[in-house]
């Protein structure tokens, strides 16, 4: 019996060895994944893109309207054809849009899909990637008004 009680001492030391071992492991590899990321106090800033960019207000009422009908697709993106859009959205006239807040724009329905995911996270600001004189450029659009009511209003018509 003395045995037994030997050969189960030894056991549950064995065990609870390497309990530790697999708790050490684990803090490890826990402390190095968040490491990184604990450092990072800003978003990983696209390559391709500089950061001088620039910022505008502009109504959500106009950036809705960026639809098939003051809009054209073109190689990289769209263009908005519409001058006066043109204008309240502050771009020039060969301005291409190809990405509204990290989605990438290459048709109308482009466009649409991604307002309508921005709308239903209720955002306050678009980052607009564009082509401006064969440069990519980065605008902030800071919405006046809510992009969803918005949406909604130019749906209902």
């Amino acid at each position: 019996m003395a045995e037994a009680s030997g050969t189960t001492a030894k056991i549950a030391i064995a065990l609870s060895l390497v309990a530790v071992v697999t708790v050490g492991m684990a803090v490890v590899v826990v402390a190095t994944r968040d490491a990184p990321a604990a450092a990072q106090t800003e978003p990983p800033r696209s390559s391709t893109v500089p950061r001088d960019d620039e910022q505008h207000t502009v109504r959500a009422i106009d950036v809705v309207r960026l639809d098939r009908d003051n809009t054209e697709a073109v190689r990289g993106g769209i263009k908005v054809t519409d001058h006066a859009l043109r204008g309240a959205l502050v771009l020039e006239a060969g301005d291409v849009i190809t990405s509204i807040s990290g989605r990438s724009i290459e048709r109308q329905f482009d466009v649409f899909d991604a307002l309508a995911g921005a709308s239903m996270m209720n955002a306050t600001t678009l980052y607009i990637e564009l082509e401006r004189g064969g440069a990519r450029k980065l605008v902030r659009w800071r919405l006046d008004g809510d992009l969803r009511a918005a949406r909604k209003a130019a749906l209902s018509r």
